[in-house]
């Protein structure tokens, strides 16, 4: 009977905390699709012509990032609250005297945490790379579909970098005596972005082509924000190589899974110092699904502050608390990327000081 009733207190306890924690995670949710995402996706609807569908695909790839970036804020608010109301209504109190003290009531809260840890730790690995790679190309296509030459004569141009890495793609629908029509050349300098361009024809002289009457689109592999520009006239490079486009390219880092990025950062230790943000990301792979689990520690004590009136005190504390961990985590994210604090502590820090904090309060809190 002893082991029943305890199986019994961990789900209704934890019933309590998912119902809060979805409701957190999707009103936090809405508002970053509302305040962001949204309104890069209108702006590419409306300068650049994307297509509806592709905008409300986009959005959907989108979710499961969101997601795990909503999740330890999620986790936080529904335990603060739900230990609040179970104060409120003076549940814990009868639970403590029946003998059941609060570091066992902790158990299913830290069930949840620990369940949304793994579920971000998934998400991060096998969706997330996926759904943000997908989304970029449905931005490339989605905008530039209209814009892409069609035709029996096309001239495909690739130019490489010092490191034989692409630098330009030029594709143009007709070529003739250094002449073209219909031109696209994608251009793959930038480190964070993609840089479209596209014109009604094109000419070489001295050594580049010329292009006339286009337009310049720039997507951001960061964001889903599309620029776009018009020209009369616009000069390229010269391209001299031509080639057929390769059916691959090399994924960027923020795109890889822990075992993948764990073997890129061993191929770069033969040959050269692994960069900082390199570093960083992979162990942020580990910390920011775990603060699922360190936020437990803050809301569960927060939300026995006042437990005989029914203050809002812990709520305060508690959103007080998950802006500086936001700030921390911010912080230490940016001085890890320039190498002033290594790539575990930055990592870790914020994890560190908000378990901290929360440990503090709850000895405080029990008797």
């Amino acid at each position: 009977m002893a082991s029943l009733g305890i199986r019994l207190l961990d789900r209704y306890v934890m019933h309590e905390f998912w119902q809060l924690l979805l409701v957190a995670v999707g009103v936090q949710a809405g508002i970053l699709l509302g305040a962001d995402q949204l309104q890069d996706i209108l702006r590419s609807i409306t300068q650049a012509g994307m297509p509806v569908r592709t905008a409300l695909t986009v959005v959907g790839l989108e979710l499961p990032w969101i997601a795990t970036y909503c999740l330890p804020a999620g986790v936080l608010m529904g335990t603060l609250i739900g230990f609040r109301r179970l104060s409120a209504d003076a549940e814990i109190l009868a639970l403590r005297a029946n003998g059941v003290s609060f570091l066992r009531l902790l158990r299913a809260p830290l069930l949840v945490g620990l369940f949304a840890s793994l579920i971000s730790f998934s998400l991060n690995e096998f969706v997330v790379p996926m759904a943000r790679e997908t989304t970029h190309k449905l931005m490339v296509v989605g905008v530039y579909n209209s814009e892409l030459p069609f035709g029996q004569n096309v001239l495909v141009g690739v130019r490489e970098g010092e490191d034989s890495s692409l630098s330009r793609i030029l594709i143009a629908e007709y070529y003739r005596l250094k002449r073209m029509s219909n031109v696209v050349v994608f251009d793959l300098t930038r480190r964070n972005a993609v840089q479209i361009i596209n014109a009604a024809s094109g000419f070489w002289q001295h050594g580049q082509w010329v292009l006339n009457q286009g337009r310049v689109y720039e997507i951001s592999s960061v964001n889903t924000a599309a620029t776009i520009r018009f020209f009369d006239r616009l000069a390229i490079p010269g391209m001299t190589k031509f080639s057929k486009l390769p059916d691959k390219q090399e994924r960027r880092p923020e795109l890889l899974n822990v075992w993948q990025l764990s073997e890129y950062i061993t191929c770069l230790k033969n040959h050269s110092p692994v960069p900082f943000d390199l570093l960083l990301l992979f162990q942020r792979k580990f910390s920011q699904p775990l603060g699922c689990l360190a936020v437990v520690f803050a809301g569960a004590p927060l939300g026995l502050i006042s437990h005989r009136a029914r203050s809002d005190r812990g709520i305060i504390c508690g959103g007080l608390i998950l802006l500086a961990y936001f700030v921390l985590q911010s912080t230490t994210t940016a001085l890890g990327e320039n190498g002033h604090l290594d790539a575990v502590t930055a990592a870790w820090l914020p994890n560190i000081v908000l378990s901290a904090v929360g440990i503090v309060i709850l000895c405080l809190r029990v008797d």
